[in-house]
């Protein structure tokens, strides 16, 4: 399933050390992307890993349709 533009994310970070792993899950379906990178940089990785989720919805729901 795409996300539309206001679809909801649940964000979870874990820290450790100076880096940060933060995940997209989407509450629907349970699919979840993951981003890591240094710690000071949450909003960023949050919208990377926000892209790798729609990415990943989308090809599902291509999969589905084939």
């Amino acid at each position: 399933m795409p996300m539309a533009q206001d679809a909801e994310v649940i964000f979870e970070a874990v820290r450790t050390g100076d880096w940060l792993r933060v995940a997209a899950i989407c509450p629907r379906t349970g699919v979840e992307s993951v981003a890591a990178g240094p710690a000071d940089s949450r909003t960023l990785l949050q919208r990377i890993a926000a892209a790798k989720l729609a990415r990943k919805l989308s090809a599902q729901l291509a999969e589905r349709a084939s």
